[in-house]
């Protein structure tokens, strides 16, 4: 064997025992991120359900999930294992490492399917909250619900949105009546609302739409399969459309 073939077959071992040693790794990585998620996994599912769901873990939850308040009730359309997962996943643009997600439950959750509640997210439920078959929300965005917000099928909610159905604080007239109660915010199927958008409370989303970046919505939406954005004011930018994940 001459040099040039010894060095080309040093460097194929070389880059074989790395690909080896990279795969090992990322094995071993992977199941020590689901050991460390066991306690939360396991606190979730059997604060809300039987027993006997509860130890087929339908919930899990990653160990960078702050569980902040777990009260309330939370309801599984279907009992299989994994079939809601928070605080797991990895978007590129992010270290997910150093991402807290945070839960607070004191109202109703109902997942009607699955779900993919990606590391960073913030949920706080006082109120109702129903989420619909095929949901994903990918990271540092927030939900908030007082009263109730309705999620439809094949949802997906980009990163650093914001969806509330309240005003955080009460206005009140002189008598003490609240002027701005929450109102509820209504979100159909197949909707994609990208990056940083803002849904405020009293909106209806109808199916197929696409809410784009940057976009408030502050009042509801009479068109469906349509790009909504705000260029010179909530508005349609065009119709007759249609995305997949």
């Amino acid at each position: 064997m001459n040099t040039s073939d010894d060095l080309e077959g040093r460097v194929t071992a070389a880059s074989g025992r790395a690909i080896r040693t990279g795969l090992t790794f990322g094995v071993l990585a992977h199941y020590w991120g689901c050991l460390r998620s066991l306690p939360n996994t396991l606190r979730f599912n059997l604060k809300y359900f039987p027993l006997k769901v509860a130890l087929k873990l339908p919930v899990l939850v990653s160990h960078r999930v702050l569980l902040k308040k777990l009260s309330g009730s939370v309801e599984l359309g279907v009992i299989r294992r994994g079939i809601v997962r928070i605080g797991f996943g990895d978007v590129p643009l992010f270290d997910s490492r150093g991402s807290k997600s945070v839960l607070i439950i004191n109202g109703t959750v109902r997942f009607r399917g699955s779900a993919k509640i990606g590391p960073g997210n913030k949920l706080g439920i006082d109120g109702e909250l129903v989420v619909g078959d095929g949901f994903s929300m990918t990271a540092f965005s927030l939900i908030s619900a007082r009263k109730r917000i309705s999620i439809g099928r094949n949802v997906m909610v980009s990163w650093e949105v914001s969806i509330f159905d309240h005003d955080w604080h009460d206005i009140c007239d002189r008598s003490g009546m609240v002027l701005n109660p929450a109102r509820p915010v209504d979100i159909g199927d197949d909707v994609w609302v990208c990056c940083r958008a803002l849904i405020l409370k009293g909106c209806r989303i109808p199916d197929g739409v696409i809410i784009a970046a940057g976009t408030t919505v502050a009042k509801s939406i009479d068109r469906g399969n349509a790009i909504i954005g705000a260029d010179g004011g909530l508005r349609v930018l065009k119709e007759d459309v249609f995305w997949r994940k």
